[in-house]
């Protein structure tokens, strides 16, 4: 089953939430109502407050403006739920995502990770499927949301699933 192992209500530039997820094989992670005074442009999750290029990831989006299918792959400080470096979220962006990671407390490999991130951007929506890994071999006690933009608003719930 899953266990609630914590409700967060984001506020500043980044917020730290401490996991403790012995027992779990499984984190399922829901981003939801997050929002900012003007635009978000990136925004991205850490691990362990880890800003070593420790995240490996590729995605493909699609926005209404029928640009679909693009794919990146990055090495990166952070895994993004935007498309950095391209455009942010508009102010009031409706921002939500969901991410699995996968054997949280395991320290002998990398730590899977699976995105599925939605919101409004200057001139219509933005979805974003995101697979990627963290690279670390350390047991995962914490998570950073972090964007370059002052978050005013946004629930971050996590569950451990056994």
């Amino acid at each position: 089953g899953m266990t609630l192992l914590s409700t967060t209500t984001l506020s500043g530039t980044s917020t730290s939430i401490s996991i403790t997820a012995t027992g779990y094989i499984k984190l399922l992670v829901f981003g939801y109502g997050l929002n900012a005074s003007g635009s978000v442009d990136d925004t991205y999750i850490r691990f362990n407050s880890d800003s070593g290029t420790n995240y490996k990831f590729t995605r493909i989006n699609g926005d209404n403006a029928n640009n679909s299918g693009q794919s990146t792959k990055k090495v990166s400080t952070g895994i993004f739920i935007n498309m950095n470096g391209v455009y942010g979220y508009a102010s009031g962006g409706n921002i939500s995502f969901y991410a699995e990671i996968y054997d949280p407390t395991n320290t002998a490999h990398y730590k899977n990770v699976l995105v599925n991130a939605v919101g409004d951007y200057s001139s219509g929506q933005n979805i974003q499927l995101v697979s990627g890994a963290y690279t670390a071999n350390t047991a995962i006690t914490s998570m950073q949301i972090n964007a370059t933009s002052t978050l005013s608003a946004g629930t971050i719930k996590i569950y451990g699933v056994k």
